[in-house]
């Protein structure tokens, strides 16, 4: 999905989770924003700073402490896998991984990651069957589109 590449170069505004399970939602200077309730680790270097199975404590759990690492951080970047994974690497050695799938969990929840982004008005989500689905911004949650090839 070439409009990943957006994000490369865009210092982190917003970045949080915690307090509702293992959302995770990041947002660069352009308004982009990458949003997973899936399984996701956050890296620095080869120190794993926290995981969607961590303490979900607001501002002071695991997961709040390690999302917090990545604000004003500018993104270096940016990929998604054939399997629909996302990495995104940071300055100061900072790593976000985004997983769609995780051996031996079942999740009811078929949505793994979306990516948003307001100025084209589109939202691509990623399911857990790897298809990618293409709606409005400004409808969201209204129909998606299915894509299969990017």
């Amino acid at each position: 999905m070439e409009e990943l590449e957006e994000l490369v170069g865009q210092k982190v505004t917003y970045s949080s989770a915690g307090g509702l399970g293992s959302i995770l939602l990041l947002t660069v200077e352009n308004d982009n924003s990458i949003w997973t309730w899936g399984y996701w680790e956050i890296w620095r270097e080869d120190e794993l700073l926290g995981t969607a199975y961590d303490d979900n404590t607001p501002n002071t759990g695991k997961m709040a402490v390690a999302t917090h690492q990545l604000l004003g951080k500018e993104v270096q970047y940016v990929r998604m896998d054939e399997a629909r994974n996302l990495e995104v690497l940071f300055e100061d050695g900072l790593q976000l991984y985004v997983y769609v799938e995780e051996e031996g969990i079942e999740d009811p929840i078929e949505e793994r990651w979306e990516y948003w982004i307001p100025r084209l008005d589109k939202v691509y989500v990623v399911m857990i069957n790897k298809e990618i689905k293409i709606g409005k911004y400004y409808e969201y949650n209204e129909s998606y589109e299915t894509i299969s090839e990017l």
